[in-house]
C-alpha cells in the first residue's frame, strides 16, 4: 500500500503490562498453588525467574519454555501444563480507566492505536481471550517476533509498531505518541525520532489529559 503524506495522522504507540493491564509476578506462584493443589517448587520458581526474559525475547518459543520447565514445575499431564499456564497469565488484571481513555479514540479518523509490548505469546494472547481487549490488541507489536529488540534496548520495536502503524492507516504519522510506564523505554525512539512525543504513564487521569493537551 503506498502511503498519502497528509501531514495529520496520528500515531498512538502504547505498552500493555502496567498501562493496559497491571501485572504482579507474584501472583504467578499463589494462582500456581490454588490450581495444581500444591506449592510451586522453589527450583521450578527459581528457573521461571531465569527464563522470563528470554521467553519474552522469543529466544524461547512456548514449546521450548513448556520443554525446560515441565520437569522442575512437576506437570506431568497435559492438563497441569494448562493449568500453569493460566497461572502464568494470572498475574495480569485489566487496568479498566486507562483502557478506556484509548478505546474513546478507536474510529477516529486520522488515528491509529497500536500497541508495543515487552511480553510473551501466552500473556499476549491472555489479554485477547480473557482480558477482553481484542478491539485494542488487532494491532500489535511484541517483543518476542522476529527482528525487534525488547523496549529499553533500543528503538527497534517502536520502529516496527510505526511500521505497522502506518501502513494499517494508509498514511505517514505527523505525530507518533509513545505511550509507556517506563522512561527507558520512550527514551531510545524519541532521541532518534521515531516517536515525536512520548508519556510516561502515571495514572487514566493523566494519560487523558496529556493526550487532550496534545489535540487528541
Amino acid at each position: 500500500m503506498r502511503m498519502k503524506n497528509q501531514g495529520d495522522a496520528t500515531l498512538i504507540l502504547c505498552d500493555y503490562g502496567q498501562v493496559l493491564a497491571g501485572f504482579d509476578r507474584d501472583r504467578c506462584a499463589v494462582s500456581f498453588e490454588r490450581l495444581l493443589g500444591r506449592p510451586i517448587p522453589q527450583a521450578g520458581a527459581e528457573l521461571l525467574e531465569q527464563l522470563l526474559q528470554p521467553f519474552e525475547a522469543g529466544t524461547l518459543t512456548p514449546e521450548q519454555f513448556l520443554d525446560e520447565v515441565r520437569e522442575p514445575l512437576g506437570l506431568r499431564h497435559t492438563r497441569d501444563e494448562t493449568l500453569f499456564r493460566e497461572a502464568w497469565c494470572l498475574i495480569l488484571w485489566a487496568l479498566v480507566d486507562s483502557i478506556a481513555v484509548l478505546r474513546r479514540r478507536l474510529g477516529t479518523p486520522g488515528l491509529q492505536v497500536h500497541i508495543v509490548t515487552n511480553t510473551d505469546p501466552w500473556r499476549l494472547a491472555y489479554a485477547s481471550d480473557t482480558l477482553g481487549m481484542a478491539d485494542l490488541f488487532g494491532s500489535c507489536t511484541a517483543s518476542f517476533e522476529d527482528g525487534v529488540t525488547p523496549k529499553g534496548r533500543d528503538s527497534s520495536m517502536w520502529q516496527e509498531a510505526r511500521r505497522r502503524a502506518e501502513a494499517a492507516l494508509g498514511e505517514s504519522g505527523k505525530r507518533v505518541i509513545g505511550i509507556d510506564d517506563l522512561e527507558q523505554n520512550l527514551s531510545p525512539a524519541l532521541l532518534d525520532g521515531t516517536l515525536t512525543h512520548g508519556i510516561v504513564f502515571r495514572d487514566a487521569a493523566q494519560l487523558e489529559q496529556e493526550l487532550q493537551a496534545l489535540g487528541i
